[in-house]
């Protein structure tokens, strides 16, 4: 379904996307999730609750985790916070409180993405390491400001850091998730969201 509800007609746990797609958090749908709904929304979601010195999106922190993976799980890297795009990022004290209730509405989104995005949820639980060591760097620049490149045992090369805009980040999703996801597989998802497209 792709018809914008008023708010007023909102049922509870439907909510709209900026391309117009209708999620039901309790129960999302493949036909519903699309990449250039999670680019979008992960390029203007802030990690850390917004509190850093500077706006920094979940695509960026994505872009960076997926780059300081293993080639056969950099696209499990790259979406390995994909549901975030429906269920917001929030900040690991708030999550562990919380608890249970939010980790199965996210479960919920995550499971899906794996299937639609042909990921390995096998190789997403080899992303974490990556994932902590990119928290490591992000806490480093823009909670500390620490402005120096970084050298990582896990990667060969000097990793430098460079904040992008919300506009700039979803577009370099869009091309990171076209250069890790198989030909097949972008076919597919370019068929069923021509926005992709028209984004990058």
């Amino acid at each position: 379904m792709s018809t914008i509800q008023p708010i007023h007609q909102y049922q509870d746990g439907l909510f709209n996307t900026a391309s117009g797609k209708l999620i039901n958090i309790w129960n999302p749908q493949p036909d519903t999730i699309t990449i250039s709904d999670i680019a979008n929304a992960l390029s203007k979601i802030c990690r850390f609750g917004g509190h850093i010195n500077e706006f920094y999106s979940v695509a960026q922190h994505s872009i960076l985790v997926a780059a300081m993976c293993e080639n056969d799980i950099k696209m499990e890297g790259l979406m390995h916070d994909a549901s975030e795009a429906f269920v917001g990022d929030v900040i690991k004290p708030l999550k562990n409180i919380i608890g249970k209730s939010y980790d199965e509405v996210e479960d919920r989104f995550m499971q899906v993405i794996v299937e639609k995005f042909e990921l390995n949820m096998a190789s997403m639980h080899r992303v974490k390491e990556y994932d902590k060591a990119a928290l490591e760097i992000e806490h480093r620049h823009l909670q500390l400001n620490d402005n120096k490149p970084w050298h990582m045992a896990m990667i060969a090369y000097k990793l430098p850091f460079r904040v992008l805009p919300p506009a700039e980040a979803r577009v370099e999703f869009l091309l990171a998730f076209k250069q890790y996801a198989s030909p097949a597989l972008y076919a597919k998802i370019v068929r069923e969201d021509s926005a992709v497209v028209g984004s990058i």
